[in-house]
């Protein structure tokens, strides 16, 4: 009911940041699991992961985190009432 109404908008965003190029991302061997023959994989981003890093960085993604469009456009006029 509430969408049929218009009061929520069943809109698509995304819930991570796309690079524009790989190499925006400047990732290293080091945070991959496996390369050191261990399972283990180093963090040197930190808390930098997804839009904190283009923000730190002052990068434009691709597509940002949150970027989306609605499945839907609502638009009333003309409208009257009989009987």
């Amino acid at each position: 009911m509430n969408i049929t109404f218009g009061r929520v908008n069943p809109s698509g965003k995304l819930p991570v940041t796309f690079p524009t190029t790989f190499d925006q991302m400047q990732w290293n061997e080091t945070q991959f699991p496996g390369v050191d023959d261990n399972e283990n994989s180093t963090y040197t981003e930190k808390h930098h992961i997804g839009y904190r890093y283009f923000d730190m960085k002052n990068l434009e993604p691709m597509y940002p985190f949150g970027y989306g469009l609605s499945y839907t456009e609502f638009e009333y006029s003309n409208l009257t009432i009989s009987g």
